[in-house]
């Protein structure tokens, strides 16, 4: 009996011995496919990081991974969806139907709840559109070819730019800026808008411009066109269209001759490849905000047939009677081809200018519209009659599904015409299954297909990958202490929000928004009193350590031949700086929010004049840090950070930029264990 018990135990432990054995081997089986499945998912991660779309998809296709499959469905069903309504919006400008008016073509509505594609009921020319389900047992060539077939709806009408207008010449465009010509010139073939969002300093207002030569030249297209920009770059745009169409704002007396009654000098002088017409330029009242030329130029082009050789723009610009002077110029059919203005103009004259029919609305720094409830984007959606509209920004669009949509349905309104669907489709692809929650993987997933969403509509090349003889830029940070008089300061205002205005009668000052009263004290103790000894250069330096660090870093820059551009939020401080430049006889320019349009060109133009006595240019950030060439200089110093570090960004480019010959070095002054530091770079 005791024998039988022990056999039964020992079988009982042989058992249990077998059995953690298997149990052991079993979670082995899993901790290996546990480990599998993470390299798995970190390999697809990198592929997806390296926007590798064949090798990521063919791993999902191997993963049977239901949830990215069925994500990957649905996105590539939008691609199905949006090329359709892309090649209607293509079809509506050969059947003669206004592109951009939204109520009157009738385009598939991109609803994400809908399950079936919209190319079932499209007529047979759209059926080679890959047709896929949103579900399981979708193939990665299938996915692929989506992908495809969706660029290539979009830029299906090709056409090579092998050289430049020849009415450009003021210099010659590098290849690249050739290659953007060519993709503007791809959605203007296929009836089509974008956004030309190359970095700043690449030449987008070159490129425009040589598509506007480029249409005239070869489409027939004189405009009139329309560039709506931000104030302080309406000279910048002057001078450009001055260097690379000199013949800038012609005669409109011989325009209107030549656009309405068929006036052709060539037709005079039948051999000659190009005539001179002299021009008697009118008068005008107005002082000189515009410039006019007296010699035009008729060339034959390569068909024979005459063509303009220089493109009349008009600055609309100025006081009210100002402006009314030039709307009695300009009134009428082909009077100009280009009209050049600013934000508030459009929404302040829209009577007048609504009342003209626009070819392109060309809108500079254009992530300005990324809001789509601003009074600017509704003004330019509501109130204007537009064929083509383009935008230029230097400014990274961001992930943002609204802001992206809000650009995308400015520049195609008859596509992306339903914010919520949009969102449906990339914000929450599984609420239909409850569950709104994504992964990392899943995440990144949905932000490259919506990139490869908006990416034919979007041009956007680097200065690291485009030119390769830029001159390098590098960033100092300048570390500053604070003057015993700015410490005082700053804990006043950081203790009770108040500071000592003179400490014999006791009196203070009571502040408000007292984050920008610290920055004051960053900047300057000066910029707190009504009255200051001025004209004593030691007192200025010593109340403040960056004007101590100022002292030591400017004659230096001034002896070695450096030219220098600084930039400030505060003009009250560009008021100090100028009197400490004053006293060292540094010559000097000032930029702000208050210059005038018409002496800005002027100050631009001294500025970069090749034996310019000018060694330093003051200028706000929010004024001069947009769209300013001043590649002449080769140091910019940031007086004091401002809390968006694109604006920073955007100031240091004005001298790192096509031309520039030099290495840029960017100073920023940088105050520790201040309100300035947070925003300031990381040291």
């Amino acid at each position: 009996m005791r024998g039988d018990i022990i056999a039964l135990q020992l079988r009982r432990d042989a058992s249990c011995l077998l059995l953690m054995e298997g149990v052991d081997v079993l979670y082995a089986w899993h901790g290996r496919q546990r480990q599998r499945a993470t390299r798995q998912e970190k390999m697809r991660f990198q592929a997806l990081k390296s926007d590798d779309q064949e090798a990521y998809m063919r791993m999902v296709e191997e993963s049977k991974n239901e949830r990215l499959t069925l994500l990957l469905g649905k996105t590539n069903d939008l691609l199905v969806r949006l090329g359709a309504a892309v090649r209607r919006q293509k079809d509506a400008e050969h059947e003669g139907i206004e592109p951009l008016n939204g109520s009157e073509v009738d385009l598939p509505e991109l609803s994400a709840s809908k399950t079936e594609t919209p190319t079932k009921s499209l007529p047979d020319e759209d059926s080679d559109l890959v047709e896929i389900k949103s579900g399981t047992g979708v193939k990665t060539g299938d996915l692929l070819e989506g992908q495809r077939q969706y660029n290539s709806v979009i830029h299906s009408i090709q056409e090579k730019v092998m050289e430049q207008p020849s009415m450009l010449q003021g210099g010659e465009l590098r290849p690249y800026q050739l290659e953007g010509l060519q993709w503007m010139l791809s959605l203007f073939n296929n009836n089509l808008n974008g956004i030309l969002a190359d970095e700043m300093g690449l030449g987008k207002t070159i490129q425009t411009i040589s598509l506007i030569a480029y249409l005239m030249e070869n489409k027939g297209v004189i405009g009139p066109h329309l560039i709506v920009a931000p104030k302080a770059v309406l000279p910048n745009w002057i001078n450009e269209f001055s260097t690379w169409a000199p013949s800038i704002a012609v005669s409109y007396r011989y325009l209107s001759l030549f656009a309405t009654d068929n006036y052709d000098p060539l037709a005079e002088n039948p051999t000659s490849q190009e005539v001179r017409v002299q021009a008697s330029p009118k008068a005008s009242s107005v002082r000189g905000h515009w410039p006019y030329i007296s010699i035009i130029c008729f060339k034959r082009n390569t068909n024979g047939l005459p063509s303009f050789a220089s493109i009349g723009a008009v600055l609309y610009d100025g006081r009210l009677e100002e402006r009314k002077a030039i709307r009695e110029e300009c009134s009428g059919e082909g009077n100009f081809n280009v009209l050049i203005t600013h934000y508030d103009l459009i929404m302040r004259d829209k009577a007048f200018l609504k009342k003209t029919h626009w070819y392109y609305m060309i809108v500079d720094e254009g992530h300005r519209l990324k809001n789509s409830e601003c009074a600017l984007a509704k003004t330019l959606v509501s109130g204007y009659r537009i064929r083509r509209r383009l935008l230029l920004t230097g400014t990274p669009i961001q992930n943002s599904l609204q802001e992206l949509w809000a650009l995308l349905n400015f520049l195609l309104p008859t596509i992306f015409n339903s914010v919520e669907n949009f969102e449906e489709w990339f914000n929450a692809p599984f609420a239909d299954r409850c569950d709104v929650s994504l992964t990392d993987e899943e995440e990144l997933l949905v932000i490259r297909r919506l990139h490869h969403v908006i990416r034919p509509f979007i041009l956007r090349r680097k200065k690291a990958e485009v030119e390769k003889y830029l001159p390098q830029k590098t960033q100092v940070i300048l570390k500053c202490d604070m003057s015993a008089w700015q410490k005082v300061y700053y804990q006043q205002v950081a203790d009770v929000g108040r500071v000592g205005m003179d400490t014999g009668t006791g009196k203070s000052k009571s502040l408000q928004n007292l984050s920008m009263q610290l920055r004051k004290c960053c900047n300057h103790p000066y910029l707190f009193l009504g009255e200051y000894n001025i004209w004593r250069k030691e007192e200025i330096v010593r109340a403040s350590g960056k004007f101590e660090l100022l002292d030591r870093l400017l004659p230096k820059l001034h002896r070695a031949g450096h030219r220098v551009l600084l930039f400030s939020q505060m003009t009250r401080l560009i008021d100090v700086l100028e009197v400490y430049l004053q006293l060292h006889e540094f010559r000097y320019l000032r930029l702000d929010g208050s210059t005038k349009t018409e002496e800005r060109g002027t100050l631009l133009k001294q500025f970069n004049a090749p034996d310019s006595p000018f060694f330093m240019f003051l200028l706000s950030t929010r004024a001069g840090g947009l769209g300013l060439n001043l590649q002449t200089a080769d140091t910019v110093i940031i007086f004091d950070s401002d809390w968006n570090p694109q604006m920073d960004q955007q100031a240091e480019d004005r001298a790192h930029r096509i031309g520039q010959k030099k290495e840029v070095r960017v100073f920023v002054l940088f105050q520790f264990r201040s309100v300035t530091g947070p925003c300031s770079p990381t040291v």
